[in-house]
């Protein structure tokens, strides 16, 4: 499964976003240094639990959602970062503009009153040496903005707009509305928003197959019965036996696989 990291609307709202194993730069660029310094003392508390391996309290620091660790983003503060984002990309990645367009007009469209997009994490920062290690990069990456600094930038890289642009999204919705999502998705080869109902999956053939060979093998059973019952055992009776056992095991194991496929499409 890898380590996650979440963008996601108000306390257990719907997931926007997802990554796996990564922190997308469009994500960080919702941040500032005043969101940073507000999480930075549950950051530091949670590195000490650590450092002590107190679970207890640890679950209890991380026991409610949104958790202390995740940074938390008003209507305000979006709205000031993402047009200081803008500015930026404009000046230094203007190919990134049209992605990074649909990115905030989509998060954007979702704020109710009163709402925080919240960005979650701390799955991240167990890829640096601390947690609060794992801060420091977001303050100099968000540094890097604010300083119009490109070369500081360390998250992003061209060559998965997704895992360090703009991860996942959680809904078809914005892939049926995004060329530029699009593009970045197939540019690393993967479908976006596929019709529903226009193809068999792969799951699908698999299963037909699975059941085409396990109808043949009572048939097989039953030929090498009549076999043993005219001829006892022979060459041939032999050899019809092997290749029965043969379709059996085949069957079985295609069959294994089938349910494993089905529950990992359904995780």
């Amino acid at each position: 499964m890898g380590n996650r990291s979440y963008l996601y609307l108000g306390k257990g709202g719907p997931n926007l976003f997802e990554a796996n194993n990564s922190l997308p730069f469009f994500w960080i660029s919702l941040l500032d240094k005043s969101i940073l310094d507000n999480h930075k003392p549950a950051w530091e508390k949670y590195d000490q639990l650590e450092a002590t391996e107190n679970e207890t309290a640890i679950d209890e620091l991380l026991g409610n959602i949104p958790s202390p660790l995740d940074f938390a983003i008003c209507r305000a503060a979006f709205d000031r970062n993402t047009a200081r984002t803008t500015m930026f990309l404009e000046k230094h990645f203007p190919h990134l503009l049209p992605l990074y367009n649909d990115f905030v007009h989509y998060v954007a469209s979702k704020f109710q009153e009163g709402d925080h997009v919240i960005l979650s994490a701390l799955e991240i920062a167990g890829f640096h040496a601390s947690s609060v290690a794992f801060l420091q990069t977001l303050y100099a990456e968000t540094g890097a903005i604010a300083h119009d600094t490109p070369t500081a930038v360390h998250y992003l890289f061209d060559d998965d707009l997704i895992a360090s642009g703009i991860g996942f999204s959680s809904s078809d919705d914005f892939a049926g509305n995004s060329p530029a999502y699009r593009e970045a998705l197939k540019a690393r080869n993967v479908v976006a928003a596929p019709a529903k109902g226009k193809q068999a999956t792969p799951q699908k053939r698999s299963a037909f197959v699975t059941a085409f060979i396990l109808i043949l093998c009572p048939v097989f059973t039953y030929i090498v019965y009549r076999g043993y019952s005219k001829e006892g055992v022979s060459v041939t009776v032999v050899m019809l036996g092997l290749c029965n056992i043969g379709f059996y095991w085949l069957g079985i194991s295609q069959l294994m696989a089938v349910i494993k496929g089905y529950k990992g499409g359904r995780r």
